[in-house]
Parts: structure tokens; sequence; C-alpha cells
């Protein structure tokens, strides 16, 4: 029995082996299914609206950067290359005027 000083409480329901038997899945799926219904189907459609916008506008960004920095290494290879031909161009020229009294011995 019980105790001196206890309650005894009959009839009672043990409440924690009732929600152990329904799953957790299954409350997410009815959440999902009744969503799905009952109008934020929208909600989920612009979300995947927005996030196909988000990718394709990172990818449009990302091939735009490429082509700018592409572009402003080929400006600057050519920038380099003139400047490596004219210094080349007055070395050799040098180096004939410094040649031309040798050959006059």
């Amino acid at each position: 029995m019980s105790s001196p000083g206890t309650v005894a409480i009959t009839g009672a329901k043990d409440i924690s082996a009732d929600s152990a038997s329904t799953p957790k899945a299954s409350i997410n799926d009815k959440f999902v299914a009744q969503s799905l219904q009952g109008g934020m189907g929208w909600a989920w459609v612009m979300l995947a609206v927005s996030l196909l916008l988000s990718v394709a506008a990172f990818y449009l960004v990302k091939s735009s950067s490429q082509q700018t920095v592409q572009s402003q290494f080929e400006f600057r290879e050519t920038e380099i290359s003139e400047s490596i031909q004219q210094r080349m161009a007055a070395y050799t020229q040098a180096l004939q005027g410094g040649a031309g009294p040798v050959q006059g011995l």
C-alpha cells in the first residue's frame, strides 16, 4: 500500500508511455504535409526560387570577376613584355655603339 503521509493516485495514466509511442518523424511529416496543403506551399516555392536565383547570381559574378582578372593579367603581360623589348633594344644599341670603335682598330 502506501506509507503514512503519501497519497496514492489510482487510475492515473502513464503519460510518458503515450508520448514515446508517437515517433517524431511522423509529426514532422504531418507538419510538412499540412504546410503544403495549408498555403505554405508558396513559401516553399519562394524559398526554392530564391535559392536558385542566388546560385545563378553567384555563378554570374564569379564568371565576370574571372574575366576581369584575365583581362587585367593580359594587359599587364603586354605592358611588361613591351618594357622588356624596349630595354633590350636600348642594350643592343649601347653594345653596337661600343663595338664600333673596337671594330675600327
